[in-house]
């Protein structure tokens, strides 16, 4: 006798903590930002974009606030350095940053507007 409800199988969820793949775009790797395990690598893959990340530089400025773990800030702040010129609407997010509790943070920070230029940060 067959059952009384077919079974069905459910696609694969696909894991949160994972990022994107190596074909991601921009808005993909933004997206992963909100994930404390995938944001410091899709941060760094944004970082290596250039103008191509422009358009998510708001992402990656909301991953500098200070609720995120460390190595978010940090990534966000060293994407942000090498996004330069690119990286001008992150300027107010950088600089609370650079007042960071914690020294490395605060110095990734300086150093990411010292990139984008506007004033010396030391």
């Amino acid at each position: 006798m067959p059952a009384p409800f077919p079974v069905c199988s459910r696609p694969a969820v696909p894991d949160s903590t994972s990022a994107p793949g190596p074909d991601a775009t921009p808005e993909e790797l933004a997206d992963a930002l909100r994930d404390d395990d995938a944001a410091p690598e899709a941060a760094r893959r944004l970082g290596e974009l250039g103008a191509g990340a422009r358009s998510v530089v708001p992402a990656l400025a909301a991953a500098l606030h200070s609720a995120r773990p460390k190595p978010v800030r940090l990534a966000a702040a060293r994407a942000l350095e090498a996004l330069r010129d690119e990286a001008e609407a992150a300027y107010v997010a950088l600089e609370r940053a650079s007042a960071s509790d914690d020294d490395e943070v605060a110095g990734a920070a300086r150093s990411a507007l010292n990139s984008i230029g506007g004033g010396e940060y030391t």
